[in-house]
């Protein structure tokens, strides 16, 4: 007697084992020897491992059923390789069984499961070699199943940066997934797509030099620093070290301990109080939300990420002392723990907090700046881009956005700052331990020093 139980396509047999039982489309008969149903043992006789066995098989097989209904549908989200491994699950086989025994031929012989798997497809794959037929993308998934069975998964970048995102990515903005994913890119279009087992120290060494010296349009890449080269490749180590040790792989890292070149960190200097007063005069003169957004950023010192993805409720223009409250957000993640925090509005930064919140209610938008908030994560890239363009055509060109955030810092300590009141409107690291207790200063106190500063 058979006992079903509520979970869909799960039966359990008397013996108490469950098994996974499924019909198999009349189109995809062909595919799986003509069989009516897809049947396999879900080796446990535990209900609940049960369940997450059969909804694991089920997103196997629907992917693979699409696969075969429309081979050129791109939209299919596994690799070649995936498919290859989702095919032979679908056989009841993992990779690096195929001498797992199945039966005995003549008590002696053991017929094992890459003697099934050649039974059932060595004839799709020899029309290929004898030039019958042109190669397919189902020939070649089951080469690689084959492959697969005979010596166990490779594992390759699709496959580790896909861990990855599975172990790391929530509550990952875009940007953030795309500074790991941007590395890795840039490493196969260099060194080739091959299983990481036969990445070389030279291999390692290549892409460290190209990643200095060479320019890709296509990859919109240019000669990197050290500090950035570094930032590469801690993504692409993070990737490798991740699935070598979730998968016990036992390799050798070939991207790691790397020595880079020496250089000194590139200055970015900040900008004089004449230029920032030149700049403050031609952004209310221009008055417009590219302008409101470097007003802003001017006399409060914020980073531009942090400004750009301000929304109106971060606004307070009611209280006794206006300010603007620097918090993490769906769009926008803080870059530290010391940067949530409340910056007194002054001078043109509170003129520019003003327009932007009248033009966030007229246009019906939760943002102080939409221009860069169309996607799930603010474009900091975008805005840096435009915004230090238009600078460049007004004051001396070595001076960019961020030169505003070290023109801060200057300014606070010429009117005799306390370094605590500094770090605070900053979002700085705190100098000290004792910065750390309390509530840190009231508005009042951060107000008394920021309306000293305003041009």
């Amino acid at each position: 007697m058979r006992v079903w139980l509520d979970l869909k396509y799960v039966l359990r047999k008397p013996s108490g084992r469950y098994y996974y039982r499924r019909r198999i489309p009349d189109d995809l008969k062909g595919h799986h020897d003509g069989l009516s149903f897809f049947v396999q043992s879900l080796k446990t006789h535990e209900a609940a491992k049960a369940e997450a066995a059969a909804i694991r098989i089920t997103q196997q097989l629907d992917t693979l059923w699409a696969y075969f209904r429309n081979p050129d549908d791109r939209s299919i989200p596994l690799t070649l390789r995936q498919r290859a491994t989702a095919f032979l699950e679908s056989h009841g086989f993992e990779p690096g069984e195929a001498k797992k025994p199945l039966s005995k031929i003549d008590h002696e012989a053991p017929f094992t499961a890459i003697d099934l798997m050649l039974e059932l497809y060595e004839g799709k794959l020899d029309d290929v070699r004898h030039g019958s037929k042109e190669e397919t993308e189902e020939t070649a998934i089951i080469r690689e199943a084959l492959t697969q069975l005979n010596y166990g998964k490779a594992w390759h970048w699709e496959d580790a940066l896909s861990l990855h995102h599975q172990m790391n990515g929530d509550g990952k903005s875009k940007n953030d997934l795309n500074h790991i994913e941007r590395p890795i890119r840039r490493l196969l279009s260099v060194l080739g797509d091959k299983p990481l087992s036969e990445y070389t120290r030279q291999d390692a060494q290549k892409f460290k030099d190209w990643l200095y010296d060479e320019t890709d349009q296509a990859l919109n890449k240019s000669p990197l620093s050290t500090s950035s080269v570094k930032r590469s490749m801690d993504s692409v180590n993070s990737v490798f070290n991740l699935a070598n040790q979730e998968h016990s792989l036992k390799l050798d890292n070939p991207f790691s301990g790397l020595r880079y070149r020496k250089q000194e960190p590139k200055e970015r200097p900040a900008i004089p109080v004449e230029h920032i007063a030149q700049v403050q005069v031609l952004c209310q003169k221009f008055d417009d939300d590219m302008r409101w957004l470097i007003a802003l950023i001017s006399d409060t010192g914020l980073r531009l990420g942090e400004a750009a993805g301000l929304e109106r409720s971060h606004v307070d223009l009611s209280a006794e002392v206006p300010h603007v409250i620097v918090q993490e957000t769906d769009n926008r993640r803080l870059k530290t723990k010391t940067s949530k925090r409340r910056v007194p509005l002054v001078g043109v930064a509170l003129w520019a907090a003003r327009r932007a919140v009248e033009a966030s209610l007229r246009n019906n938008t939760p943002f102080l700046f939409p221009r860069y908030n169309k996607q799930a994560s603010t474009n900091s890239n975008s805005a840096s881009n435009g915004l230090n363009k238009w600078m460049k055509e007004h004051i001396p060109p070595q001076y960019v956005l961020h030169g505003f955030r070290h023109a801060m810092r200057d300014r606070l300590r010429e009117v005799d700052c306390p370094a605590d009141v500094m770090d605070e409107i900053g979002g700085w690291s705190k100098s000290s331990v004792g910065q750390t207790y309390g509530q840190g200063s009231s508005l009042e106190r951060l107000h008394r020093y920021m309306k000293q500063v305003a041009i």
